[in-house]
């Protein structure tokens, strides 16, 4: 980096806060993956799992965001990944890469036999189309839709 950058006062304290907040967000971030619609994804362990049929009655395409471990509402990993977000988006101001970090998706909303409305987000690595049938996958917390 040029010292003529640095040489200035304010620029070496936007820098040093800057760096400050991407460190601070990249220890503290950890990302899990979206759920998958894949029929070869299965759970480590062998858990019960509910499957209902249905028809699908709309699908609509979505980006998924990469998921953020949780943390504690007020703790500060979170506010310093707060204020680093903030500043670093206004430092950058590019919005080439307004979809990085994400995957594609659909927006499934099935109508089941027992008439009951679902809407499940799942990757698009499952070819879903409307009115097409499909089971709805459910257990351990996690749903996915799968053709039928």
């Amino acid at each position: 980096m040029p010292s003529i950058f640095l040489s200035d006062p304010r620029h070496t304290k936007c820098f040093w806060m800057v760096l400050v907040c991407v460190l601070s967000v990249v220890g503290c971030a950890q990302t899990s993956t979206p759920s998958s619609g894949a029929a070869g994804d299965r759970p480590a362990s062998s858990r019960e799992q509910i499957a209902r049929n249905g028809i699908v009655i709309n699908v609509r395409a979505i980006y998924l965001s990469e998921e953020r471990a949780s943390q504690p509402a007020g703790s500060a990993g979170r506010s310093l990944s707060q204020v680093g977000g903030a500043v670093l988006g206004n430092l950058a101001g590019d919005t080439t890469e307004e979809h990085s970090g994400q995957t594609d998706g659909f927006e499934i909303t099935v109508r089941l036999d027992n008439g009951e409305i679902r809407t499940i987000t799942q990757q698009s690595d499952v070819s879903i189309k409307l009115n097409q049938r499909v089971q709805v996958i459910s257990g351990s917390g996690v749903t996915r839709v799968l053709p039928n």
